[in-house]
Parts: C-alpha cells; sequence; structure tokens
C-alpha cells in the first residue's frame, strides 16, 4: 500500500512522521449507537492519519466513505502544525492532508486546517505570520479552491504577509492539487 503514497513522493519516513498508518480494519459505533466495520484491501486502500485523542479515516478510492472521523477531535484540526519548523521563510497552507505530506516530502513546510472552507482562528494564523516571512495559499485548483485562496488573501492581506499560488493545472478530478502536480512530474 505504499505504493499509494509513493505516486506522490510520500515515502515510509514522511509517513510515519506524519503518524500515517495503514489499516485494514476499522471498528467503532456510529452517532447513532450502531456498532460498525469499515476494511481496507489493495484495491481499497484505508489509512489513518493518528491525532492525540482522535482519527481521520482516509479511503481514496472509496465512492461512499471517503473520510470519517473518530474520537474527540479539536476545536480546530490543524494537519502538519508539529511538523513544520519554529521559523522559515515560506508556509503553505493546503486542502489537505495528502498535500501537506506531499509538499513536507519535497522540502516545503506546510499544514492543512481540514479543508479550504475551514476558519483559521486569526490567534493561530497570528502566531505562524511571526513565525514564517510569507504565508501562501495553495489550494485545489478547482472554482472552490481558487475562490476560498482568493477570499483567504483578502481576508489577511492588510496585517500579514499572504499570497496565493495558482498551479497550472486542469481542475479536474485528477489534475486539481499539489499532489496531483507531483504526480504528474
Amino acid at each position: 500500500l505504499i505504493n499509494y503514497w509513493a505516486h506522490y513522493g510520500i515515502h515510509e519516513d514522511a509517513l510515519r512522521r506524519f503518524r500515517v498508518r495503514s489499516l485494514k480494519r476499522y471498528e467503532s459505533i456510529s452517532a447513532e449507537g450502531r456498532k460498525f466495520e469499515l476494511y481496507g484491501s489493495p484495491t481499497e486502500p484505508m489509512f489513518a492519519y493518528i491525532g492525540n485523542g482522535y482519527v481521520k479515516i482516509y479511503r481514496p478510492h472509496s465512492p461512499k466513505i471517503r473520510f470519517l472521523y473518530g474520537g474527540r477531535m479539536p476545536a480546530t484540526y490543524c494537519f502538519g502544525m508539529e511538523q513544520i519548523p519554529a521559523k522559515g521563510d515560506m508556509l503553505f497552507i493546503t486542502g489537505g492532508e495528502k498535500d501537506v505530506m506531499s509538499l513536507a516530502s519535497h522540502g516545503f513546510s506546510a499544514l492543512t486546517f481540514n479543508s479550504e472552507t475551514a476558519n483559521i482562528p486569526e490567534s493561530i494564523f497570528e502566531d505562524l505570520s511571526k513565525r514564517f516571512s510569507k504565508i501562501i495559499f495553495l489550494y485545489d485548483t478547482d472554482a472552490t479552491g481558487r475562490k476560498e485562496s482568493e477570499l483567504r488573501v483578502q481576508q489577511y492581506r492588510e496585517k500579514y504577509n499572504v499570497f496565493k499560488l495558482d498551479l497550472p493545472l486542469a481542475g479536474s478530478k485528477s489534475e486539481k492539487d499539489i499532489s496531483d502536480f507531483f504526480r504528474l512530474g
């Protein structure tokens, strides 16, 4: 299952560093109180992003349930915060965990707040702006990603050194984010 990640330049060391595990089975209880199980396979892999007291399940090829959350999610979900350096020149804010790991595997600092439409608390943004010279929104090239990156730059540009980067990709399901950019070479 490591091959799934390797297409994006993500290798075992990055998966370990970001606490990502491959799962054969996930068992939990639904909000309605019913027990359920999900299974991973070579054709439909299942991965877990493991946080402190929670887990985010990722099933990239699932037609129904691609993401699932278990445990106690933090008030502000931020994947990659523990892995970024104390200071740096550039920080990329992306739309997803795979994008964060792709960027980190290529030598860039990155994090995500779970989606492009997520609200970033001002206190966190202020802290990040003190640690990094430039904060760059690198969202998907679909309509939502382009709109949200523009909104974030407008929201923060008066106070912080923020930019957006639009990738030269089609915006289709298989060609829309930085992970696809790396996969395509």
